[in-house]
């Protein structure tokens, strides 16, 4: 007989210490954006960054492990809220000049991971897979993360972010670490 077993809401402890991630993959500055500009000039510096085509997509990318992922500015509509707060959350959490290092995270990320969660609004479990890479930028680790969800149509966006400060890259990166490692850069 099968039994639904619920999922657990945090990452479970474990006595085995995380692997380790590899070194911060070192930038230049000027991968930043500037900010001002217009929510669809960041989607569009995103989308660039997996080869030609349309610059609000859809595209469809191949990641390193041959997976292939649907990108849009969908990945960047917030989904929080009523529905007529709904909007894009490009600026939110000082995000917007990251759209090309969020754009890496996926493109060349340092570790993918993938894991079974419950969906917050359906109660349904679905497949989740989170891109986790961190780069140098004058000395600051900055981790950036994509998260895609597993569908009907395959992979599509549902998130990407960094961290604000270290310690909250400290937390956010121990959160994002479990389930599956299905690929680390070398």
């Amino acid at each position: 007989m099968f039994v639904d077993m619920p999922l657990p809401p945090t990452p479970p402890t474990s006595l085995a210490p995380l692997p380790r991630l590899p070194l911060p993959t070192p930038v230049s500055a000027d991968v930043l954006l500037p900010k001002g500009l217009a929510v669809n000039d960041y989607i569009a510096a995103f989308m660039r960054g997996f080869g030609p085509g349309p610059e609000l997509g859809p595209k469809v990318f191949t990641d390193v492990t041959g997976q292939q992922l649907v990108l849009d500015k969908e990945l960047f509509w917030s989904r929080k809220g009523p529905p007529e707060a709904h909007g894009y959350k490009i600026e939110e959490q000082g995000r917007a000049p990251y759209m090309r290092l969020l754009a890496r995270a996926i493109a060349e990320p340092d570790e993918i991971w993938e894991r079974q969660e419950l969906h917050g609004k359906k109660g349904k479990p679905v497949m989740r897979r989170r891109y986790i890479a961190r780069v140098s930028i004058v000395g600051y680790d900055q981790p950036v993360i994509g998260v895609f969800e597993w569908g009907p149509d395959g992979w599509s966006g549902i998130t990407a972010f960094q961290a604000a400060d270290e310690a909250k890259a400290r937390q956010m990166l121990d959160l994002q670490r479990w389930g599956t490692r299905v690929y680390v850069r070398s």
